[in-house]
């Protein structure tokens, strides 16, 4: 990119906004609709608005901004093919115009996160990024102290902080997030440190006024993945003693937990059946039994009444949108073969990070290992994978294309034939 090419002051507000929206602030304070999806009120309506208007100006951006739009898309063919699979699920969904209005969305929620990926270098991501999830605490906090009604819930999830999300865990993801963005930008610039960990200080606050337990382990794994990462970095059979010792502590980890489950589980608030996971997850598995390979299109499955979803609703009693983990979420959507495509991607897109870290030495070029490992745990527990206007597929998306580009980037060079020339001689 030539200097004169590089992203103005409005291209920078312009994605923080995005970025914040995508975290859902605010955004349930339009919302007049008990069943996502389902019932198109004005607030749906206008949502639908303030994102296509995202889209477009996405779009024109990409085109007009952006060297070698293909390039910087097939950069990672596995993601289109996934994102390719949902559009053309509309074939066989049951409701091909919700599958049709929806991967649509999906799309243009790729496409901003290529043109995050493209336009803004790892840095200056990070620090977009921390600034909009900087707001989105201060002003999070600011709606628990002034507007209480709002920014605290009620009924069953009464005390949980809110801030200015409609629902404890998207502050507790949210947050949890920003505490791993917060630590990154700590750890690189020193002329700041000190406010990136009070603004740290701020979203475990928030965290654990969210009681979001999900988010809270998300968080804890994923900072000591982040602690564990510089190892990467350590000569090749120190790091593999390292490696093989970890997993060995893992696994007896995962033992003792199995065999403790319950009493662990109960220790944090939650019962055997993950608040209700165990159901969702058992009544997907049978009705993927019944479209295994291609699923139910994209986002077909939850459509509400009447859908294979119905009985989910019915035993957890409440309108259920996705399934609570990703490879599932994708299974019922797009099928086994999209599941496959995903963990291929996923794993190759690890192993390029991990690759990355290695070849580097600046915190920064922790960020895409870390989200990509924050989103497998995250995962585990939450439907991230494929989810349209959201940020964690947004950020998913920006981290799988920006890896094959800095990894090639900085690949050593072949010898031009000059060199050659001096080398023979």
């Amino acid at each position: 990119m030539t200097r004169a090419s590089l992203p103005a002051g409005a291209e920078w507000f312009f994605t923080g906004v995005v970025l914040l929206l995508s975290t859902n602030a605010f955004l349930h304070l339009l919302s007049t609709n008990d069943q996502p999806g389902l019932v198109m009120g004005a607030g749906a309506i206008f949502t639908q608005v303030i994102w296509s208007a995202v889209y477009l100006a996405t779009g024109i951006l990409l085109l007009r901004k952006s060297q070698g739009l293909a390039g910087i898309i097939f950069r990672d063919r596995l993601l289109v093919a996934l994102v390719t699979m949902a559009l053309v699920s509309v074939l066989w969904s049951d409701e091909r115009l919700l599958t049709l209005r929806r991967s649509v969305a999906l799309i243009g929620t790729t496409m901003f996160g290529a043109y995050f990926s493209s336009r803004f270098g790892l840095v200056d991501q990070l620090k977009i990024l921390s600034r909009a999830l900087a707001f989105a605490a201060i002003m999070s906090l600011l709606f628990v102290l002034v507007l209480p009604p709002v920014g605290i819930a009620s009924g069953d999830f009464k005390g949980a902080w809110l801030g200015i999300y409609g629902h404890k865990n998207v502050l507790g993801s949210t947050m949890a997030l920003g505490i791993i963005v917060f630590i990154l930008r700590a750890i690189s610039e020193r002329r700041a440190v000190l406010r990136w960990w009070a603004v740290t200080g701020l979203a475990l606050i928030l965290l654990l006024g969210a009681q979001s337990v999900t988010g809270l382990l998300a968080c804890l794994f994923t900072v000591a993945a982040l602690v564990v990462s510089f190892a990467f970095r350590w000569r090749l059979r120190n790091a593999v003693a390292f490696f093989l010792g970890l997993a060995a502590l893992a696994v007896s980890g995962g033992i003792y937990f199995i065999s403790h489950a319950e009493k662990m589980l109960l220790s944090l608030g939650r019962s055997e059946s993950l608040s209700g996971r165990s159901t969702i997850w058992l009544i997907c598995l049978l009705r993927i039994k019944q479209r295994p390979w291609l699923g139910y299109g994209y986002d077909a499955f939850w459509r509400g009444a009447g859908s294979p979803a119905e009985a989910i609703w019915r035993l957890t009693g409440y309108p259920v949108s996705h399934a609570h983990n990703s490879v599932l979420n994708v299974w019922v959507d797009i099928g086994l073969i999209g599941v496959l495509v995903f963990l291929l991607q996923y794993f190759r897109s690890l192993w390029r990070a991990i690759t990355l870290v290695r070849r580097t030495t600046t915190p920064e070029y922790l960020w895409p290992f870390v989200y990509l490992f924050f989103t497998g745990v995250y995962g585990l527990v939450e439907s991230v994978i494929l989810r349209q206007n959201d940020l964690t597929w947004i950020l998913y998306t920006s981290v799988a294309l920006v890896i094959p580009a800095m990894t090639a980037a900085r690949a050593p060079q072949p010898p031009s034939a000059a060199a050659k020339r001096v080398v023979d001689a």
